[in-house]
């Protein structure tokens, strides 16, 4: 008898597991779907009117006076892929945190929390593909911005190719320091970059809740000062002062090289607290602290 239950409660556990995982996996393919329905378009624009710009800039560097028109073209061209290209940007930022609080915390988000999917799976479906829209809007924006400069000829792929192999000299040369700011750059950009919307998603929790809860407010405000302290060091707001205040405690003690170093773990560790706080947040609210009326 003790043998069938262990092989019962054993089953049953990678039931589960086996169905938490398909869930997970349905529910990214769900909202890649909807945040791609617009940004799908954004892109093809993105790219077509870069590569029309390049074209027409290329036609008047070279004078080509058969073409009629080709000057007002290709300013069209370029104000149009400028306007696409910022698109892009807010629509997969924005677009994100929108689809979050239309699923899970408009009056509708019953209806998708009566999917039998637990909060942290819907948690981790809409950061996951969040995240995956920022990562392919940003290299959409990075290759149009390289074919509009390769069509017309202003980069050619001598100098791609001597880009790249000037940075494997630079990484050849010292590797151990360059793997160690290449790990440092990767979670920067993770944690800053893609996972920008993550923040939203937890003060958009706190204020569905259904009972105001100081504490929880409080947090919150406590992980809207650090976000906004870590998104202005990034983005070298003030990050100037922050290094001179690092390199004035550890100045004699590390070099200049180690004081960056851990100038960038510090932040490192910030981010990822932040966005355990801001995942435990959601957790918290998600599971019996909703108000959608």
């Amino acid at each position: 008898m003790k043998a069938e239950r262990i092989t019962k409660k054993t089953e049953k556990k990678a039931q589960k597991k086996i169905v938490r995982k398909d869930m997970l996996r349905k529910l990214i393919k769900y909202d890649r779907r909807a945040m791609l329905r617009l940004l799908g378009i954004l892109y093809l624009f993105a790219v077509a009117f870069s590569a029309l710009s390049g074209l027409f800039h290329r036609l008047l560097i070279r004078g080509a006076e058969e073409v009629q028109a080709a000057d007002a073209v290709f300013i069209a061209a370029a104000i149009l892929y400028i306007l696409s290209f910022i698109a892009c940007i807010g629509v997969a930022f924005f677009g994100s945190v929108a689809h979050y609080f239309r699923d899970l915390l408009s009056p509708d988000g019953y209806l998708t929390l009566s999917i039998p999917a637990s909060p942290e799976e819907h948690i981790l479906s809409k950061t996951i593909a969040g995240a995956e829209m920022n990562f392919c809007t940003l290299f959409v924006c990075a290759f149009s911005l390289l074919l509009g400069g390769v069509v017309s000829g202003d980069v050619s792929f001598f100098q791609i190719g001597d880009f790249f192999r000037g940075l494997g000299s630079m990484i050849a040369a010292e590797p151990a320091g360059a793997l160690l700011f290449l790990t440092e750059g990767v979670f920067l950009f993770v944690f800053v970059v893609l996972l920008a919307g993550c923040p939203f998603y937890a003060w958009g929790c706190i204020g569905r809740v259904q009972k105001k809860n100081f504490f929880l407010i409080a947090v919150g405000g406590l992980h809207l000062l650090l976000t906004v302290v870590l998104q202005s060091v990034f983005w070298d707001f003030f990050v100037a002062n922050f290094v001179g205040w690092i390199d004035g405690i550890f100045y004699g003690i590390f070099s200049a090289d180690a004081r960056t170093h851990i100038l960038n773990w510090c932040c490192i560790a910030v981010a990822a607290g932040m966005h355990a706080v801001g995942f435990l947040i959601q957790r918290y609210v998600l599971y019996n602290k909703l108000d959608l009326v």
